[in-house]
């Protein structure tokens, strides 16, 4: 009776772990990653496919103007936020400690089948394959691309950082030789329990 007792205690604490901890990242990063794959920005046209970058990790960019809102909030604020944003980056310790935490975030491996209710079919892609595409001829590159995944999206997340009921991430996606865009996202987590984008800073677009 007492072995049976443990191993449900044990079940149960597993579980509970397993929800939170999802090879290395924890449930609510794949809520929010699954948010914006779920909400993608252009029209589909009749494409179905996302690739996704299975190395996770903050960006160059995203670096740079995290160490340079760090030192100078002044001049940063003025060119990349929006009213809002800035003005809840001045007065929210939350939301500054949120997007200044991704300084602080690991390298990791994304799992695709971790992703929470993808709208769209998801397959994973090694960064450095991916450059391979399209390092050498872009237009090329791509072609190979739709080819071989039938995909013309391909996006990249660093880690989540959190702090409070606000989240940021770095969000990148390329969709082609002139098409993409790179940046960071602050979300707040809502009374319906949903993460929902509030802040949008551009860092790169082509």
């Amino acid at each position: 009776m007492f072995q049976y007792i443990r191993t449900i205690l044990f079940l149960i604490v597993f579980l509970t772990i397993s929800k939170f901890d999802v090879y290395g990242q924890s449930y609510n990063e794949y809520e929010i990653y699954s948010t914006i794959i779920n909400n993608k920005e252009i029209n589909w046209t009749n494409k179905n496919t996302i690739l996704v970058i299975r190395n996770v990790e903050l960006d160059d960019d995203s670096k740079w103007f995290l160490e340079e809102l760090k030192a100078d909030q002044e001049l940063i604020l003025s060119g990349f936020f929006d009213d809002e944003s800035a003005k809840k980056y001045e007065t929210n310790q939350n939301y500054q400690d949120a997007l200044l935490g991704l300084l602080k975030t690991s390298t990791q491996k994304i799992k695709i089948k971790s992703f929470i209710n993808p709208v769209f079919n998801l397959t994973s892609i090694n960064k450095r394959k991916f450059i391979s595409f399209v390092k050498r001829d872009l237009n090329k590159g791509w072609n190979q691309i739709d080819k071989k995944f039938q995909s013309n999206w391909v996006a990249e997340f660093s880690e989540v950082s959190f702090s409070g009921n606000y989240a940021a991430v770095y969000y990148g996606y390329h969709c082609g030789g002139l098409c993409g865009s790179g940046q960071l996202l602050v979300l707040e987590k809502k009374e319906s329990a949903n993460w929902v984008v509030i802040s949008r800073i551009n860092l790169w677009m082509s």
